[in-house]
């Protein structure tokens, strides 16, 4: 392993993975764009959320954890081309969060797919009766569309889906495969000209084919995808390498006020070093070691975080003395009544001292 591990492979190393944190950066603010993260979007996009928390977690440990080495010959190479930690950390705190989100919309997904899918269901099996009773004549307003041939054909579409069972106990293979058959008959049926011709007609199937894509989207959603979530997510690892990530934190906070959010989804990421020690006394049930290793990691845990939050009142405090300063938007000698050229000298000569003070207190 020794003769392996060179100062010219781990270099190469170093440049793909700093190339892969721009990549990852990016994609990650691309999930993490205001309003757009949504049920849907984790329903049609997980592979590539988990795909991208893989990377992102992958390159995040490399990083932290080469540049802790002892030897000198790699400690030179990290000299040579360092990775600011100001990115690093905010790659770790855009992962933090995406993580928590994601769990935050696959939980209640997870538990709620057996309801989810028989609402679907149900949906999708009332479109076919209504485009069968469209086609039956007996429409209140379209009395001359009569076609028996595709009111058998709805009918029967509509008997399949209400036929679809889902269960712990059924084969979601088969079940896709005979969800997927109807969609892909829906798709053939619009090219039928009696259909084809009626665009309201096209739009019903398609929100059928719709309700059916969602139906498989559902079905395939499981707990196996938290399980995955949260090995991946580990970052017990870290607590010693992201001591020397204090300052940048503190920056963080000096730079954005949101960042406080990204914070907290980062300590939650961080609880996961007590999950690694207290798995195995978890298994051999050792309540009394377990109660004193749990205290033991919490206190180190709680004064982390207590280093790093303690920043926020100074900020707050430095802020505003900053506004105590701006004396400039400060009317003087403001009585009762003001006169008007009293009032324009005011405007005028205090507008950049006032724009200081708006900004200062949206930072707060």
């Amino acid at each position: 392993l020794a003769a392996a591990i060179s100062a010219s492979s781990v270099k190469q190393l170093l440049i793909a993975h700093v190339g892969r944190l721009e990549e990852t950066r990016q994609q990650l603010a691309e999930f993490l764009v205001e309003g757009s993260f949504s049920e849907e979007l984790v329903m049609t996009r997980t592979s590539a959320l988990l795909s991208c928390l893989r990377q992102a977690n992958t390159t995040i440990r490399w990083l932290l954890l080469q540049s802790t080495t002892s030897d000198a010959a790699l400690q030179a190479v990290f000299r040579s081309a360092p990775v600011p930690k100001e990115r690093l950390l905010q790659v770790l705190v855009d992962t933090a969060l995406l993580e928590e989100k994601l769990r935050g919309v696959m939980g209640p997904l997870v538990a709620r797919r057996a309801a989810a899918w028989a609402d679907l269901q149900k949906a999708a099996a009332e479109r076919m009766g209504d485009l069968a009773t469209y086609f039956s004549g007996q429409h209140a307003l379209q009395r001359n569309v009569r076609n028996e041939d595709l009111e058998g054909w709805f009918r029967d579409k509509q008997e399949r889906i209400e036929q679809l069972v889902f269960g712990d106990h059924e084969d979601l293979l088969a079940l896709g495969r005979k969800i997927g058959s109807i969609a892909r008959a829906l798709q053939q049926v619009e090219e039928f000209h009696e259909v084809a011709r009626q665009p309201h007609i096209l739009h019903f199937i398609g929100e059928a084919r719709g309700l059916l894509q969602r139906m498989v989207r559902t079905m395939n959603l499981n707990g196996g995808t938290l399980e995955t979530v949260a090995t991946v997510a580990d970052l017990s690892y870290a607590w010693k390498a992201l001591a020397a990530y204090q300052q940048s934190m503190h920056g963080l906070l000096a730079q954005s006020p949101d960042s406080v959010k990204g914070l907290r989804a980062l300590f939650l990421k961080l609880a996961s070093i007590l999950e690694s020690p207290l798995r195995r006394i978890r298994q051999a049930g050792n309540p009394a070691q377990y109660e004193l290793v749990s205290g033991y990691y919490s206190a180190r845990l709680v004064q982390f975080m207590r280093s790093t939050l303690q920043e926020i009142p100074r900020l707050l405090f430095g802020l505003l003395g900053q506004i105590s300063e701006q004396t400039a938007a400060r009317p003087d000698g403001l009585g009762s009544r003001i006169s008007l050229q009293d009032f324009h000298a005011y405007t005028s000569g205090s507008h950049e001292a006032r724009h200081t003070v708006g900004l200062l207190t949206n930072r707060i």
